[in-house]
């Protein structure tokens, strides 16, 4: 996998304690979670282990630079 999403509302800090570091372990090299309570998205890979919060701008894939999605768009109408 390139990638891990997940989406956590009730369970963000398991979530960003136990299961981000145990998918960087297991060798997929991002992953993003998402949380609803503070409309953000962490980001955790090799270079941020412990996460580095983006609550505005864009997020993308190094494999796919022409994707682009805005943290904004994420929550509207949440």
């Amino acid at each position: 996998a390139l990638l891990v999403l997940e989406v956590a509302h009730t369970t963000f800090a398991n979530d960003k304690r136990y299961k981000a570091p145990l998918y960087l372990q297991a060798g997929v090299p991002l992953v993003w979670l998402v949380s609803i309570a503070s409309k953000s998205v962490w980001i955790f890979d090799p270079i941020h282990p412990n996460g580095q919060e983006l609550s505005s701008g864009a997020l993308s894939l190094a494999q796919m630079p022409r994707l682009q999605i805005s943290v904004e768009s994420l929550f509207r109408g949440v």
